[in-house]
């Protein structure tokens, strides 16, 4: 999502305001979200939607984030009951559209960005979803450790991978700090899931090391994945190509494939052909 992000904040994205017109009946300060996403503004605000969600956010970008997830609807939609885990929740944004959108919706939102997971809870809190959104400060790796995150020009555009990848990380600057990370499978341990209705993944590249280490029985229990990729290479495993060649052969099938222009980022989406 933060390379389309990129995209919508370009000139050209006049097409995308198509995407800004159902904000009017969505959002009662649509004018605003539109005056930052636009360019006019470049400030943090809170958004009032007419269903009485409240999002805050912390610069232009964030308006942009909630465009893609709420009105563009790059991850879809959510059923009743599903268990969600959000991987690079950020802000909350996508959090707070699947636990508003669906019934009974439970969602684990894991940010390791100390800022952008601060404002994550303070959204939980705004909206009195502590009993559906439960928020951790931790990021994905293949494994338990402390990691270098490279801090972006802003919090979503932060990467523990200093790879470019045809303009890919161009945002970063070069400042970081350490962050905790687990595998994916101790999400499943810590929280006792039986399951994972819905994996959503906006992690800078980490898709690729967490998913390849993440063992089979684990990935038995997803049944659907929706992520943004972010490519960090052509030749090797770090790519959309072959991460779809790697989940194929353990039992997922794509449904969505979105490759932007340049192709270092998109949208794809799986769904697990056990669970069906």
């Amino acid at each position: 999502m933060k390379r389309s992000i990129r995209l919508l904040l370009k000139p050209e994205a006049y097409k995308y305001m198509l995407y800004v017109l159902p904000g009017i009946w969505k959002l009662k300060n649509w004018l605003n979200l539109f005056s930052n996403y636009s360019g006019f503004k470049n400030t943090a605000d809170t958004y009032y939607f007419r269903n009485g969600l409240k999002i805050k956010t912390s610069d232009t970008v964030d308006t942009a984030t909630i465009l893609l997830v709420f009105l563009k609807k790059d991850y879809g939609d959510l059923k009743d009951e599903m268990v969600v885990i959000d991987v690079g929740a950020n802000i909350g944004v996508y959090s707070l559209y699947a636990g508003t959108s669906a019934k009974n919706v439970k969602v684990l939102a894991f940010e390791p960005m100390r800022e952008a997971y601060e404002l994550l809870q303070e959204n939980v809190r705004l909206n009195n979803l502590d009993s559906k959104i439960k928020a951790f400060n931790l990021g994905l790796s293949a494994r338990r450790e402390t990691r270098k995150l490279l801090l972006g020009t802003s919090s979503v555009y932060s990467s523990m991978y200093k790879e470019k990848g045809d303009g890919l990380n161009d945002n970063l600057s070069a400042r970081s700090v350490e962050i905790n990370c687990i595998p994916l499978q101790q999400i499943f341990d810590d929280n006792n899931l039986k399951f994972c209705d819905l994996l959503k993944m906006d992690c800078e590249g980490a898709e690729f090391e967490s998913l390849y280490a993440t063992p089979q029985e684990y990935l038995d229990k997803i049944r659907e994945i929706r992520m943004e990729f972010h490519n960090l290479d052509t030749s090797g495993d770090r790519n959309v190509d072959a991460l779809i060649d790697y989940l194929t052969d353990r039992g997922f099938e794509v449904t969505h494939l979105e490759k932007h222009s340049r192709k270092s980022f998109g949208q794809v989406w799986f769904v697990n052909k056990h669970h069906n």
